[in-house]
């Protein structure tokens, strides 16, 4: 008889092994077997049957597996699924079951915890995924609200080379396709755009690349039922940007007919098409074609710009240029020309007409690249605005050197006298005159401005910004140039009798002689009547200063050289002094010319009256100052001489 035993259950766990199918998952139960009295059996190996049964009892199992499990001190440890894979859902509540050696099965059965229905969590990671049929699954969101809630974006790996993305295209909830060929699909969901005039809608778009394709290649339908192919911004049921291509049937007007050719569709007159020829006709050569308009006044009447393409490279509008119609021509280097035909315009002066313009680039051009014809007749180049049959805005050549040139004003006669003179007359008081006479001279009677129309001399060049020049009277004392700088200070060059001067100003003003030359080729600074071949002004408010001045005194210049004598006399008849200027009230130290005058007059400059000194020159005065001092040297060396005697005639006493 065998005996009874008991399982004292320790701990009852799931470990799930998943390997996406490859590891099947497997439960981990421990226990403590006892016989019926409580006690502990023996250590042995012993054959124990698990079944898991959906049901508390009875019932049929629905897994089942016998293991060798081996007890020590009364404790197992069975790994269940190791033989038979636990090949079930757990989305309900399981019981396990018992048998020792081939006896009945243990009561009562075990419930199986919490942690063994987290083999369901297997199925997220591979293998089949089966979820409760009576709640929501949410993923990424803690309170699903539809059977699948997904609080992100979704992708769908359809196939191993695509997928298909429920996302955001352009930032709009939608759906993103990439085919096996990297070309992309959207189909986007998206609000109205008030400020563009988008409706709002729903757009499918295509693209040749993995990149969004854009409205031109995809169909919108948009919040008002109107569908646009190319398009986002359908203004009709349907409306289309770019060619329809009916292949059969035609299309049914509201009026019932169908048109399935170029012609009205309600019957006459109609187009043909030659294949052979390559030719689109009309069926009457009486019928008139209108584009834009359905009561054409010509054979071919456009109710709107014209475009001819007359070159793959090049074209010709029958345009608005400028607001007014004509004809705008591009040309292969995509230069632009215009034919304008416009208006009078009474308030400019502009006499209406018909231009011709030039441009360098695809810009319309301006007058001064082009013709006018205006309705008096006159002809204007490089101007919209002629004054006589022809008027040229700019420098013109006509004919050769041996041809004359015939030009005409009110009341000045012919203004070419011979074949190389070019005499030009305004009023019979203003003349300009080049080459008169056969020589090669301009001749200007009257002002000259460069830069300027108000010239302010015979000759006024204005730079702009960087000032100007101007032929004048600086000074109203002589012909010379006055210059403005960049900040309106003037600067001048004086041509007078006396010589020529440069003078600067702080202002505008007139300028102050800085510099001067006169006529003998002395020069003054600050002063207009230099004595002496470089003169100072005196009194300047500052004194000349320089690194080193130097005085002409080499031997190859003197004759009749002697030593000085009696400079020391000389030295102690001068008499500095500290004295006032009277000019400026200034203190300073020196000579009095008149006393050296007196005593060395090679150092003195006088008047021409021969009285009058006018200067020292200080540093001649360095050569008598030298011999003083040997001299005074030679008196005191005599001195300690005599001492040194009387010295030695005092010892010698001793």
């Amino acid at each position: 008889m065998k005996a009874k035993h008991a399982i004292c259950t320790l701990v009852c766990l799931l470990f799930v092994g998943v390997s996406f199918g490859q590891i099947p998952p497997t439960m981990s139960y421990q226990g403590v077997l006892t016989d019926a009295g409580g006690n502990i059996v023996a250590d042995n190996t012993y054959q124990l049957r698990f079944r898991l049964y959906e049901t508390p009892m009875g019932g049929t199992a629905l897994w089942d597996e016998t293991q060798s499990v081996v007890v020590e001190n009364g404790l197992f440890n069975a790994i269940l699924g190791i033989n038979t894979p636990i090949d079930l859902p757990f989305i309900q509540q399981y019981w396990l079951g018992t048998t020792i050696d081939g006896g009945t099965e243990l009561a009562p059965r075990t419930q199986l915890t919490s942690s063994a229905y987290s083999f369901n969590a297997r199925m997220v990671a591979g293998g089949p995924n089966v979820f409760p049929s009576d709640g929501n699954v949410g993923i990424g969101i803690p309170e699903p609200q539809h059977s699948l809630h997904v609080g992100g974006m979704t992708r769908f790996n359809v196939r191993p080379d695509s997928y298909i993305d429920v996302s955001t295209p352009g930032g709009w909830p939608g759906v993103i396709a990439l085919t096996p060929g990297e070309h992309r699909r959207d189909i986007v969901f998206d609000d109205p755009d008030p400020g563009s005039g988008y409706k709002g809608g729903m757009r499918l778009l295509t693209s040749k690349t993995h990149e969004a394709g854009g409205a031109e290649n995809g169909i919108t339908i948009n919040e008002d039922g109107e569908v646009g192919i190319g398009t986002s911004f359908p203004d009709a049921k349907l409306t289309v940007e770019g060619m329809v291509h009916s292949r059969s049937g035609g299309i049914k007007f509201p009026d019932g007919t169908v048109q399935s050719t170029a012609g009205g569709g309600g019957g006459g007159s109609a187009w043909t098409r030659d294949a052979a020829n390559g030719e689109v006709e009309l069926s009457a050569n009486s019928d008139k074609v209108g584009i834009g308009t359905n009561s054409p006044q010509q054979k071919l009447h456009v109710a709107g710009i014209a475009r001819f393409d007359v070159r793959s490279d090049a074209h010709i509008d029958v345009s608005t240029p400028g607001g007014w119609p004509g004809v705008i021509a591009l040309t292969p280097g995509d230069h632009r020309r215009d034919i304008v035909f416009d208006d009078p315009d009474p308030s400019s002066g502009y006499k209406g007409g018909m231009r011709l313009l030039t441009s360098k680039t695809n810009a319309g051009g301006g007058a001064q690249n082009g013709i006018t014809i205006n309705e008096d007749g006159q002809v204007g180049i490089a101007t919209s605005f002629p004054s006589s049959k022809l008027h040229v805005n700019g420098d013109f050549q006509v004919g050769t050197d041996s041809k004359k040139i015939r030009m005409f004003t009110a009341g000045a006669g012919e203004d070419i006298a011979s074949t190389n003179t070019l005499h030009l007359n305004y009023a019979n008081n203003q003349a300009v005159s080049i080459g008169e006479g056969g020589a090669s001279n301009l001749n200007v009677s009257g002002s000259v401005g460069l830069g300027t129309t108000s010239p302010d001399g015979k000759l006024d060049i204005d730079f702009g910004s960087t000032g100007s020049m101007l032929a004048g009277t600086p000074g109203a004392s002589g012909p010379g140039w006055i210059f403005f700088a960049p900040n309106g200070n003037r600067r001048d060059i004086l041509a007078e009798n006396g010589g020529i001067g440069i003078g600067t100003s702080p202002t505008s003003g007139s300028a102050f002689v800085d510099l001067f030359v006169n006529e003998d080729g002395k020069v003054g600074i600050s002063t207009k009547s230099p004595t002496n071949i470089l003169t100072v002004v005196r009194n300047s408010g500052t004194d000349p200063i320089a690194d080193a001045w130097t005085t002409y005194s080499s031997r190859r210049w003197k004759t009749n050289i002697q030593t000085m004598t009696g400079a020391l006399e000389t030295v102690k008849r001068l008499r500095g002094v500290r004295f006032d200027w009277k000019k400026d009230g200034k203190h300073d130290v020196g000579l009095i010319a008149e006393e050296v005058g007196e005593i060395i007059p090679e150092v003195v400059a006088f008047e021409d009256n021969g009285l009058d000194a006018k200067s020292v020159d200080y540093a001649r005065l360095v050569s008598v100052l030298i011999e003083a001092v040997k001299e005074q040297q030679e008196e005191i060396d005599e001195l300690k001489r005599t001492l040194e005697s009387m010295s030695s005639a005092t010892t010698s006493m001793r």
